[in-house]
């Protein structure tokens, strides 16, 4: 059997460093844009109230706190042991669950274009393929 302790305390330090990296470019909550046009940076140090918004192709990865996103009648939620990739625009309710002043809710959001938001689901879950006759 493997041990796997080493990598989840891999994990853990990554995701720390990463917090401290967003935590010192962020001024406060809210979005806050970056010198890559695609890429954002969002902080909240509150919980919020679910709000309906169309959620574009992107990747969100979340170092603090978490979110639930809501469709139709399922919800997902993602946070630092997660993420939400979304290859198309859909209409989603989200609300950020877990999040303090102390340990704010901290994400990076990547947009992507079609083809990246593919190519990204395609190698998270690649699914085999059959040739047909």
């Amino acid at each position: 059997m493997r041990d796997l302790s080493n990598h989840a305390n891999s994990l853990v330090s990554y995701q720390k460093e990463l917090s401290l990296l967003m935590e010192k470019h962020t001024d406060g909550d809210g979005i806050h844009e970056t010198l890559i046009p695609s890429l954002s940076l969002i902080r909240s140090s509150k919980t919020t109230f679910p709000s309906f918004s169309v959620h574009e192709p992107e990747l969100c990865i979340v170092s603090q706190g978490s979110k639930v996103v809501m469709l139709a009648d399922e919800s997902f939620t993602y946070g630092p042991s997660s993420y939400l990739v979304i290859s198309l625009d859909l209409p989603v309710s989200a609300q950020i669950i877990e999040a303090s002043p102390d340990v704010p809710y901290l994400c990076f959001r990547l947009k992507l274009n079609l083809k990246d938001a593919l190519d990204l689901v395609n190698e998270a879950n690649p699914v085999s393929r059959k040739k047909h006759r």
